[in-house]
């Protein structure tokens, strides 16, 4: 019986050490979300016909002159109009409150078979830490 229960143990460590050793964005850490809107300049619209391809981004943008990290994305995809919600699931063990965070987006708008890159955000919006909240508006210029 005390063998068996050994092997259970270590059975029980041993997949409890691969979850925590993946690279999954649900191996470990809590969840949150950043919660907000992606909103298109109402001088650059987006025919109402079309589908689009929205996708936003948690990045990490403390080092300065490098690629930023990217933490979180999410892809939406919708019917076109002027705004659009989304709630972006992040790895809280991922986040280090000494660094810069952004939420960065873009929109693509399907053409034929294929979805062309269209708007991009332009400025920064900051989150989550150095008195940023968890919530923010986005808004997205044409690139044409």
């Amino acid at each position: 019986m005390k063998n068996n229960l050994y092997k259970c143990n270590i059975i029980l460590l041993s997949a409890l050490l691969t979850m925590l050793n993946t690279n999954s964005a649900y191996s470990c850490g809590l969840k949150h979300k950043i919660s907000g809107t992606v909103s298109i300049n109402k001088n650059n619209p987006i025919d109402s016909k079309k589908t689009v391809k929205i996708i936003v981004k948690l990045l990490d943008v403390t080092i300065i002159d490098s690629a930023a990290t990217t933490i979180a994305t999410k892809e939406l995809f919708e019917n076109s109009k002027t705004a659009f919600q989304f709630e972006l699931v992040y790895d809280s063990s991922l986040i280090n409150k000494k660094n810069s965070y952004i939420i960065s987006s873009e929109i693509h708008v399907k053409q034929g078979q294929i979805f062309i890159k269209k708007y991009i955000t332009m400025q920064s919006y900051p989150v989550l830490t150095k008195g940023f909240s968890n919530k923010v508006d986005v808004v997205v210029n044409s690139i044409n």
